[in-house]
């Protein structure tokens, strides 16, 4: 732990600030919440590491928010321009994702079921405009990934190879 948080303050201010574990950590555990709420199971690690990448890149978020009711595929072939560097953005935000999960993990705000994130802590109110905008925006995240069957064609849809 001491090596991690060593790390993490040797950061720029502004990546320590924006890309805080405990921010970064909101972000995932609306996502788990909301994943449920829509498909009526926990969300697979796999699907969360996709959170961070699509809502903290602000193109990839608008693009997302503006194409809410279209499907993945249709999403990522008519932005080709913005996705086709979304296997190094995936790369990108790996870590803050492993560090937001450690979060709230080791805050017991989750834990892990059969290669599942569980929620255990049922702190989920917010009444915040800048945030409210992010909870909008992975709710649209999320019934887009919903819609598509497989992890895989998600994945693959969007150029992130299984050695990402």
């Amino acid at each position: 732990m001491k090596e991690f948080i060593n790390k993490w303050q040797s950061r720029p201010p502004e990546i320590r600030t924006l890309l805080n574990p405990a921010f970064c950590g909101l972000l995932l555990y609306t996502s788990m919440k909301e994943y449920k709420k829509l498909n009526k199971k926990d969300i697979s690690i796999t699907l969360l590491f996709l959170i961070l990448p699509l809502i903290l890149n602000i193109g990839l978020r608008d693009i997302i928010a503006s194409n809410k009711n279209k499907n993945l595929i249709f999403i990522v072939n008519s932005n080709k321009n913005k996705f086709h560097n979304f296997d190094y953005i995936f790369n990108y935000y790996t870590e803050y994702t492993y560090e937001a999960i450690y979060f709230l993990y080791f805050n017991q705000h989750i834990k892990i079921v059969d290669n599942k994130l569980v929620i255990t802590s049922k702190n989920n109110k917010f009444n915040d405009d800048y945030f409210n905008k992010y909870i909008k925006d992975i709710s649209n995240l999320i019934k887009i990934l919903s819609k598509v069957k497989s992890e895989s064609t998600i994945y693959s849809t969007l150029g992130v190879s299984h050695e990402s």
